[in-house]
């Protein structure tokens, strides 16, 4: 998992976030999009339109951006604006660099 402490890095950081339950297990920094029953899940269409929403650690019990939302825990994310820079998480095996144009791979991770 990545070495930084939070997923938000630049941008309204004292911003307000929402929250939802997980209807599967994810990770801070997933993509995630909301189901029909107002539970969150990671973005599940590789290369499909989506919202820039991010789940985001739960500092305030104690949480890391490597602890795990488990099934029916309550998701802390909030919707990116252009500009704003977070720490996502890419495929496992994925090489990319600076500039690079990234695109959900589904399941949550990003990929070029």
């Amino acid at each position: 998992m990545a070495s930084n402490r939070t997923i938000l890095l630049k941008g309204s950081l004292g911003r307000r976030y929402e929250e939802a339950l997980a209807s599967v297990a994810l990770y801070p920094g997933y993509l995630i999009e909301k189901a029909s029953d107002g539970t969150v899940r990671p973005h599940t269409v590789r290369g499909g339109r989506a919202m820039r929403s991010v789940a985001i650690e739960d500092a305030l019990i104690g949480n890391t951006v490597s602890t795990q939302y488990g099934i029916g825990a309550l998701v802390r994310w909030v919707e990116l604006v252009p500009g704003e820079v977070f720490n996502g998480v890419l495929k496992v095996g994925e090489n990319v660099a600076i500039g690079d144009w990234l695109i959900s791979y589904g399941y949550g991770t990003l990929c070029k």
